[in-house]
């Protein structure tokens, strides 16, 4: 795939009548071979029962082996079960952060941590259908978000080349893989945050009208209420007027459904904070984060840091980000979702598939605009990231035994198997920080209110 993303940038198509069929029946075995693969993945995804670590081997779907979330957490639909579960709560009359239930509905999940109003809403929704069957409708609604990401990638106005590369990193990821196999969330809301960066900005978009508008500030609404981490590119979003109507809607939306719920009910703000923002633990082998990397290294001290950590490295980029004289939205958005990751404690693999979606926006960007040399090695860092953001983990190397039965795995590994297994990932990730901010500065700075007032 990487030496594929590298003829992108430094190959001249040849001279010649079959260049461009040639080219072309590349292109659709590469892509065919991405869809078949990813078929075969969601294929293996839908068909293995619930309690799969209880199951025999032969039950187990074929990439079991290749996560520490699939092995050593429950499953599958573990996340997904987090709001199926506060749904049923809402259906009960109880309290959503609740977690037992009376009677017992949901197979078995891990704590609801997400605002009350998706619990109201989607999770009272999908409490509607039988668990299994409401996990693969969410299994559907991810699928038919990929389908229309792939889409809007499609239709910009980059080099096939570079589409092709984007579209197969999207379809063949491996995190994406445990994404459907948690039922988690982070896939969605970073598609839906990259509906609203393409329509409103995308290279090739026209100037979005007003029902492109709404579209954009429904699609960031959504995304923010699902999960509060789109709302770390606000500094981007207020710096475009194209985006300002989408982020007041956006922020106006979680805020005026939160902060009314937490007066009154303060007993679950103090179970969202503590889920949320003093999440204990997490050092364990399925964490894929710089503050786990600094933990194994340094000891608890790191956790300590990653606070002030967080706080700086989002103010700085906070302030690059309003400061710079030449900005591009996909570059900017993806630095402060990197800064948010880069310095959160609790960062795993199936994040990655929220990071890819940004990576990939990126890519557009570049590949739309290189400007110079800079820009076209940026591309090839860009891609060789996102290359190791899709591959499998050293997981299935490291853990030999394998029990379900164990919580992590890693107590007893050595300090370099340690960091092997997160090191590929994190690495991608600061390469990513690094272009983005390479990107942001290439025009250099001004006074903040300047950019505010023009743009």
């Amino acid at each position: 795939m990487l030496a594929c993303g590298a003829s992108i940038i430094t190959a001249t198509p040849p001279a010649g009548q079959f260049t461009m069929p040639l080219r072309r029946l590349v292109t659709i075995v590469v892509l065919a071979g991405a869809v078949a693969f990813h078929l075969a993945g969601v294929t293996a995804v839908l068909r293995q029962p619930l309690s799969v670590n209880r199951a025999t081997p032969d039950q187990r779907p074929w990439y079991w082996s290749l996560f520490s979330d699939a092995v050593h957490r429950p499953g599958p639909a573990v996340d997904f079960f987090a709001i199926y579960h506060a749904g049923v709560n809402v259906h009960q009359g109880a309290d959503v952060y609740r977690f037992d239930e009376q009677p017992r509905v949901t197979p078995y999940s891990f704590p609801y941590r997400y605002l009350p109003v998706v619990a109201h809403t989607l999770g009272a929704a999908l409490a509607n259908l039988p668990p299994r069957v409401a996990w693969q409708v969410w299994i559907l609604i991810l699928e038919i978000l990929l389908a229309i990401l792939i889409l809007l990638v499609w239709r910009s106005a980059v080099p096939a080349d570079v589409r092709t590369f984007a579209v197969v990193v999207l379809l063949a990821n491996m995190p994406y893989l445990l994404e459907l196999h948690m039922g988690q969330f982070t896939f969605a809301v970073f598609a839906l945050l990259g509906f609203t960066l393409l329509l409103g900005g995308g290279p090739g978009a026209p100037e979005p009208g007003r029902l492109r508008r709404l579209v954009m500030a429904l699609t960031l609404s959504a995304a923010s209420l699902l999960k509060m981490v789109p709302l770390v590119t606000l500094p981007m979003l207020i710096r475009k007027r194209t985006y300002r109507w989408a982020a007041g809607l956006a922020l106006v939306l979680a805020l005026g459904l939160a902060v009314p719920w937490f007066l009154t009910h303060p007993e679950d703000w103090q179970t969202f904070r503590n889920l949320n923002f003093k999440p204990p633990g997490g050092m364990n082998a399925g964490n894929f984060g710089l503050v786990y990397v600094m933990h194994v290294l340094v000891g608890s001290s790191a956790e300590v840091a990653a606070t002030w950590l967080h706080l700086l490295l989002l103010g700085v980029t906070a302030l690059a980000v309003l400061s710079a004289r030449r900005l591009e939205p996909a570059a900017a958005a993806t630095a402060l979702v990197l800064a948010h990751f880069l310095t959160y404690a609790h960062v795993w693999e199936h994040h990655m598939t929220g990071i890819m979606v940004m990576g990939v926006l990126f890519l557009l960007e570049l590949a739309a605009d290189p400007r110079d040399r800079t820009g076209k090695v940026l591309m090839i860092v860009t891609m060789t990231a996102l290359v190791l953001l899709a591959l499998p983990s050293a997981f299935v190397l490291l853990d030999g035994v394998k029990n379900p039965a164990v919580w992590d795995p890693s107590a007893g590994w050595s300090t370099g198997s340690r960091l092997l297994m997160p090191l590929p990932k994190v690495l991608a990730q600061l390469a990513l920080f690094v272009a983005c901010a390479l990107r942001i500065a290439d025009g250099g700075f001004d006074w903040p209110w300047r950019h505010l007032r023009a743009e």
